[in-house]
C-alpha cells in the first residue's frame, strides 16, 4: 500500500504543503529543485528544468486572474493557456495553479519587426471600448485592425481571444495588463498568460 493510499488528503505531504506565505512556499520549492522563472506583481512562476509545465502562485488580491481563468476555461482557445487540474487557493493569501510551460514572445516581436505586443493591447482596449465600431476620425484604431486582421492570418483564433478578453475589461472585473511576460508561445502560437490585472 502506497503512502498517499494512508495518510488523509489533508496531510499528504508534498512540494508545496500548503505554507502559510508566497514567500515560504517560494522556500520550499526552490529546496524541492524548481527555479522562479517570473515573477509579477500579484504572482510568481516557478518550474523544475524537465518539467513540461510551471506552477504560478499568485496574491489573492490578483481578482481578474481567477476570473481569466475561469473564462479560458468556459471558452477555450488555442490561443489561452492549458491548465493543468484546478486552481487551488492555498489559504487566506494566495492561489496556486499549473500550466503548461510557454517560452517568451520577443522573438516573434523581432521577427515581425512591428509593435506585435502594442498592436495586440491596443486592439483589447478599442474593442473593450468601442466594439467593432472605431470612430471613424481614428486614425489608430484603423491601423490596429488592419494589423489584427494581418495576424489573423498567421494565428487563427487570436481576434476571438482578444475579443473575449475585452469582454472582461468592458464588464469591469479586469484592467488591460499586457507585457512581454503576460504574452507568450506555445511552439508558434501566441498564448495569453495573464493579460488582465
Amino acid at each position: 500500500m502506497r503512502i498517499n493510499e494512508i495518510i488523509t488528503e489533508s496531510q499528504v505531504l508534498d512540494e508545496i504543503t500548503r505554507p502559510d506565505t508566497m514567500g515560504n512556499a517560494q522556500s520550499i520549492l526552490l529546496k524541492a529543485g524548481y527555479k522562479q522563472i517570473g515573477d509579477g506583481w500579484y504572482a510568481d512562476v516557478y518550474a523544475k528544468p524537465d518539467a513540461d509545465h510551471v506552477l504560478k502562485l499568485f496574491s489573492v488580491t490578483d481578482t481578474a486572474y481567477p476570473k481569466f481563468v475561469n473564462m479560458t476555461i468556459q471558452n477555450p482557445n488555442i490561443h489561452f493557456p492549458k491548465f493543468k487540474g484546478k486552481m487551488m487557493k492555498v489559504n487566506e493569501h494566495y492561489y496556486a495553479i499549473r500550466m503548461e510551460k510557454l517560452t517568451s514572445l520577443v522573438k516573434l516581436m523581432l521577427d515581425h519587426g512591428y509593435d506585435i505586443l502594442g498592436d495586440i493591447e491596443d486592439y483589447i482596449y478599442g474593442y473593450a471600448n468601442y466594439g467593432k465600431s472605431w470612430p471613424e476620425t481614428d486614425v489608430r484604431g484603423k491601423e490596429v485592425t488592419e494589423e489584427i486582421a494581418q495576424l489573423e492570418k498567421t494565428q487563427p483564433g487570436i481576434t476571438k481571444a482578444c475579443d473575449l478578453i475585452s469582454h472582461l475589461i468592458k464588464s469591469g472585473v479586469a484592467g488591460i495588463d499586457l507585457h512581454p511576460g503576460n504574452l507568450m508561445m506555445r511552439g508558434d502560437t501566441i498564448v495569453f498568460t495573464d493579460p488582465v490585472s
